[in-house]
């Protein structure tokens, strides 16, 4: 039998369908829109902490030599005074002394427990309190300055815990101190690396310390 021309067609049984009208079949070609991607912010070396609870080693020595003088001066007071009232003397001077342990010690792990600074590469949040909780929340672009602050007791005494304040544009609390940090010159680095960056990024030339408007997408800045 003479044979015609067939094309196959892509069935079940293993042939191949021919193409669609208008439809060219050859080697596809795809244009990629010549596009730069979006840089990524870096992400900081230092990411948070709890308020250092070593911030108080200086207190504790200074509540240590108080109380190695209360305990003396009770001591020396309950040796001159009849011997009737000598137990409640020496009981008072022991009772001031533990009060101000328990103190400190409740003050320590209130903070301890209660204040955490987190950071990443948009915001800086700052928790406080057990009851009632608060948390302040201050965005990269609304910083303008930041400082880094030790007294001679952080660095001898302290472990080396320190203060960093923020200055922001923000209308409700533009100084934010964070308290007892530790590491504070890590902290102090990756806060700023992440306010440089974004001044480099988005090409600002100032920042504006009046107010964070929004009027081309930024926060608080000039272009």
């Amino acid at each position: 039998m003479p044979q015609g021309n067939s094309t196959p067609d892509n069935s079940p049984n293993g042939t191949q369908a021919s193409p669609a009208p208008g439809l060219q079949i050859g080697e596809a070609q795809v244009s990629v829109p010549d596009t730069k991607p979006s840089e990524v912010p870096p992400v900081p070396k230092w990411t948070g902490c709890r308020y250092a609870a070593k911030a108080f080693r200086f207190r504790a020595l200074c509540l240590f030599l108080l109380s190695a003088g209360v305990l003396a001066g009770g001591l020396f007071a309950a040796n001159r005074v009849p011997e009737s009232y000598r137990t409640w003397v020496w009981g008072a001077s022991i009772l001031l002394v533990a009060i101000s342990w328990i103190w400190l010690l409740a003050v320590l792990l209130y903070r301890h427990w209660t204040i955490s600074y987190r950071l990443d590469h948009e915001r800086l949040l700052v928790k406080r309190g057990l009851f009632l909780q608060t948390t302040d929340s201050i965005l990269i672009a609304q910083i303008n300055d930041i400082k880094k602050v030790q007294t001679l007791a952080d660095r001898l005494f302290n472990g080396g815990v320190g203060t960093v304040v923020i200055y922001s544009s923000d209308s409700t609390d533009n100084v934010l101190r964070l308290n007892a940090v530790d590491k504070p010159s890590e902290a102090f680095e990756a806060i700023d690396s992440l306010r440089k960056d974004y001044v480099r990024r988005r090409g600002i030339k100032s920042f504006s310390t009046g107010d964070s408007g929004l009027d081309d997408g930024s926060l608080g800045i000039f272009h």
